[in-house]
């Protein structure tokens, strides 16, 4: 039998901890990212409950009003007190009322109210501009006069 040639086998390298900065590169990299869309999706669903709830509230307080401009004036409040609940804040024009039939309150009428707010995103300066750092929400909600009611100016 010939002489068979026998190798050494190299050595391990050693890494020397190596795997915990990796980790925290890439905890990092993909962490951070992934914290900001769940804070965006947060505030965006916020914003939908409230502006939801403020134009149901809304529409019934205008519809069960006993007129027109106290129906307006019930209704932006409602909103109003909606929209506090989510954190958001109102101005004059986030709310619109809309009817089928004049006056506003005759029965069996429908009455739409839209109520549209601007969400302003986490962690977006505002040196950006104004496009880049809110989004616009709305919600649109139908409610019909009681039939039975009589006719309110």
């Amino acid at each position: 039998m010939g002489g068979a040639v026998t190798r050494d086998a190299p050595a391990p390298r050693r890494e020397g901890g190596s795997a915990v900065v990796e980790f925290v590169g890439l905890t990092l990299v993909l962490f951070v990212p992934l914290v900001y869309v769940l804070l965006v999706v947060a505030a965006l669903l916020r914003a939908v409950d409230g502006v939801t709830a403020a134009a149901q509230a809304a529409g019934r307080a205008y519809t069960t009003a006993g007129s027109s401009r106290q129906g307006w004036a019930d209704a932006r409040d409602a909103a109003g007190v909606a929209l506090a609940d989510q954190g958001l804040t109102s101005d004059p024009h986030s709310l619109s009322v809309s009817c089928t039939a004049q006056p506003c309150l005759t029965p069996g009428a429908s009455v739409a109210t839209v109520v549209r707010v601007q969400v302003r995103l986490p962690g977006v300066p505002a040196v950006l501009g104004h496009q880049l750092a809110t989004v616009v929400v709305s919600a649109r909600h139908v409610d019909v006069v009681d039939a039975f009611a009589p006719v309110r100016p």
